[in-house]
């Protein structure tokens, strides 16, 4: 089979698979290198936008300079020296035919790097204590880096292949340092000043302080949880409402929006109440449509899956590839579960924040 050169690879996307073939003898250098590395490029390029419009809604102080901090923001500009390094080097010496490959990949790295570290420093000034984008393009990166490694893992051991042992150390440092910022992401950072307490004894909201992933998985809540279980647990012990969520504060916002459009004069064709409770509830509304627009990949590929199961069998693929096809559609229910949770969360919180200035609104009349 003769590899077709073009301006991203010199060789084949997809290698054929037969019954005997074995992990590195399926994975090619263009999808290795070039194909898998485009996905956590293309969400770290999103990622900075949205920080920026998320910071243009919620104004926090910013992250302490904490030890953290300081590693978090050191790897991702380390991983860009190392990307830049290797870019350098592959201008200078082609070491093998894949060249175009790995040429593209220091590449695609060093663009990956800069997007990250800006999003980083993003978070820093704008007081993100844990952005899950930013946590999940890490982990994205890490998956797009394991079928590189098990190349040049095959290459290391190759002795007419030892000039190339710059690369395997290069992208053994960015297997490395992917794993330590997978690690590092789910610790969130804190801010520079401490928020004043005006609950008295109860206990803050942990939620606001918590990283991505505990968010994401309701860690945080563990704690009053484990204190219910052992029968422990009163009415002090409940976390204290976040105040965008209180009546006071939601009746104020929607008493606002009804004097300006009155001041205004503006005329609508929507009900009088209705727009105005969505503008003083939009935003658990906004992310709630968000997830239910991101579950929906998730159910379709569901049944997708099952059938690349049914034909790795019936096909006698080798058993390493079905039982990684059966390994990604468990982890992508899960996290389809998840996601479903999220939803209802956001939802229910959409529900109560208008059932409660509804409430204020009628007891106050």
């Amino acid at each position: 089979m003769q590899n077709d050169s073009n301006l991203l690879c010199n060789s084949p996307l997809w290698l054929p698979i037969t019954k005997n073939s074995s992990i590195s003898e399926t994975i090619s250098e263009c999808f290795a290198f070039v194909a898998v590395s485009t996905l956590p490029l293309a969400l770290a390029f999103i990622t900075p936008i949205f920080l920026f419009v998320y910071s243009r809604i919620f104004i926090r102080p910013k992250l302490a300079n904490t030890k953290l901090v300081i590693v978090k923001l050191f790897l991702p500009v380390l991983y860009a020296i190392l990307s830049f390094s290797q870019f350098i080097y592959l201008n200078f010496a082609h070491i093998s035919s894949s060249s175009t490959e790995l040429y593209n990949n220091s590449l695609i790295n060093l663009l990956f790097s800069c997007f990250v570290t800006i999003s980083y420093i993003q978070c820093m000034r704008n007081g993100v204590v844990s952005s899950g984008l930013l946590h999940v393009c890490w982990f994205l990166q890490l998956l797009s880096l394991i079928p590189g490694t098990i190349i040049w893992w095959e290459v290391l051991w190759n002795p007419q292949e030892f000039q190339n042992l710059f690369g395997c150390i290069t992208y053994a440092l960015f297997f490395l340092i992917s794993i330590l910022l997978v690690i590092l992401f789910s610790f969130a950072d804190r801010h520079s000043t401490t928020y004043e307490n005006f609950t008295g004894t109860k206990t803050l909201n942990p939620e606001q302080k918590s990283s991505a992933l505990s968010r994401f998985v309701y860690w945080y809540a563990n704690p009053l949880l484990w204190q219910g279980f052992k029968g422990a647990f009163t009415f002090e012990n409940i976390w204290a409402l976040d105040k965008r969520h209180t009546s006071e504060y939601l009746a104020n916002k929607i008493y606002s929006i009804l004097r300006n459009r009155h001041q205004t004069n503006k005329k609508s064709r929507i009900p009088w109440i209705f727009w105005p409770l969505v503008q003083a509830t939009w935003i658990p509304l906004l992310a709630c449509l968000i997830f239910s627009l991101i579950i929906q990949p998730f159910i379709m590929i569901g049944p997708l899956f099952l059938k690349w199961v049914v034909d790795s069998i019936s096909n006698e693929n080798p058993f390493w590839l079905s039982s990684l096809i059966v390994i990604c559609m468990y982890v992508l229910y899960c996290f389809r579960e998840c996601l479903f949770a999220k939803m209802d969360i956001y939802g229910l919180e959409a529900y109560m924040n208008a059932k409660s200035v509804l409430m204020n609104i009628i007891f106050d009349k």
